[in-house]
């Protein structure tokens, strides 16, 4: 028995297609951010007692026939190293985990790609993995934006470039404290 099994009772606000296949590893981008929302689980430890949820809308970057489609991941509010939204945010700042005290903004994390990974479970796809773009993907994506080869020298890519004290480097106009 699962812990918790979401189903399609919660109506999206966002507009578009939803990806509904296939399993495996795609590269998505966050295209939205849910204020937080109720919850009630109808199964597990915590059946019946209402939560704060958060939803995170990724759309499929993989520039195939998927190109565009949404996901929808969901997140409890805790934010601590244990949670999966640090996990999540790990993920989406390639792979450096942001430091205890950190705030931010949902326009400092929208646009921000990370690769998740689906699988299968009865007629749903579950995103069971969120893990950073490798720096090959992301040196492509930025030779591609730009038209720098990729051969030689790697390149610095764009979101997120890691710096020399080990956090990445904001996009012009972000101000990450970190």
């Amino acid at each position: 028995m699962s812990f918790i099994e979401i189903k399609p009772g919660r109506v999206s606000k966002t507009e578009g297609e939803f990806f509904t296949g296939p399993a495996g590893v795609h590269q998505v981008g966050l295209v939205e951010i849910t204020d937080p929302y109720k919850f009630t689980p109808k199964s597990g430890p915590n059946a019946g007692v209402e939560q704060d949820r958060i939803m995170w809308v990724f759309a499929i970057e993989d520039g195939g026939e998927h190109d565009g489609k949404l996901v929808e991941y969901p997140t409890s509010t805790a934010t601590g190293p244990k949670s999966n939204m640090y996990g999540l945010l790990t993920a989406l700042f390639g792979g450096i985990a942001p430091p205890i005290g950190t705030k931010l903004e949902k326009e400092q994390l929208i646009g921000r790609s990370c690769l998740a990974t689906f699988t299968q479970n009865g007629e749903y796809l579950n995103v069971t993995n969120l893990s950073a773009l490798p720096a090959s993907m992301l040196q492509q994506r930025f030779a591609q934006q730009t038209g720098t080869p990729t051969q030689g020298t790697p390149v610095a890519a764009p979101e997120p470039a890691i710096v020399a004290a080990g956090a990445p480097a904001a996009p012009a106009g972000d101000n990450l404290p970190f």
